[in-house]
């Protein structure tokens, strides 16, 4: 935030972007609530301060507009799932760190794992994993349901996976290929399918270009770009999202 805000008001930039990484930090470790999350989150409220009396300083203020977010929400963790261990069970990988002569493995991504092959086209890998898959013992099924590919290009997710395992609420996902394919986890984690309201996340912004006292019930992360090119006069075309006009003055 210090450097952001002599940024500011050495050089009043067109646009600055800053990423305050104590809360996700602290998140990951404690879960969603705990002292050093408040204490984060109090860091963070003070360096939004910081910044707005750099842009005061400069003489910018007046003319600058502040946008607070974040990229995602996030769960309290309790397990973890590791699908690495029924691969390589199977023989489709080695439990090491290199894998081995491997032909499938899961890559977490957060809280969730996507389906890789060393070959594309090895379609045999595909259904022994789908074998195994539908042979995991029914309390441990219950845990996460199957992503397909139709399903994953609809979210933009990886693009090179074959398939994907979205975990329940409360369970992540560890590549770990040794030990229990269910374990014990703590803190807090994201990554989850984007439907728990828990994922969801914030977005306030005021400015002289911004509706006063306006709220947006629900806006997607993909509609901040498009948002902040609209404030700065800017054609973004080929985006995912949209600025929404009503919460612009202009």
């Amino acid at each position: 935030a210090l450097m952001g805000a002599y940024l500011i008001e050495t050089y009043q930039p067109t646009l600055t972007a800053i990423h305050l990484i104590a809360v996700d930090h602290f998140e990951h470790d404690d879960g969603r609530d705990s002292l050093m999350v408040r204490r984060a989150l109090a860091s963070a409220d003070t360096a939004v301060g910081e910044l707005l009396d750099a842009a005061k300083r400069a003489g910018i203020a007046e003319q600058t507009t502040f946008i607070i977010t974040g990229d995602h929400g996030f769960f309290d963790v309790h397990s973890a799932l590791a699908p690495n261990v029924w691969l390589a069970e199977a023989g489709l990988m080695a439990p090491q760190r290199d894998r081995g002569d491997w032909r499938a493995t899961f890559h977490t991504a957060s809280a969730s794992a996507f389906l890789h092959l060393r070959d594309p086209a090895d379609s045999g890998a595909v259904g022994i994993v789908r074998k195994v898959l539908a042979e995991v013992p029914a309390e441990l099924r219950r845990l996460f349901r199957i992503i397909e590919r139709d399903e994953l290009d609809r979210l933009g997710a990886d693009p090179n996976a074959v398939l994907a395992l979205s975990p329940m609420p409360g369970v992540s996902m560890s590549s770990s290929a040794r030990g229990n394919a269910l374990r014990r986890a703590s803190g807090g984690n994201h990554g989850f399918h984007p439907d728990y309201p828990e994922l969801y996340t914030g977005f306030v912004a005021a400015g002289p270009a911004i509706e006063s006292g306006l709220t947006v019930h629900r806006m997607e992360l993909v509609d901040v770009a498009p948002t902040i090119a609209a404030l700065l006069g800017l054609d973004l075309p080929d985006v995912d999202g949209s600025a929404y006009p009503g919460m612009l003055t202009r």
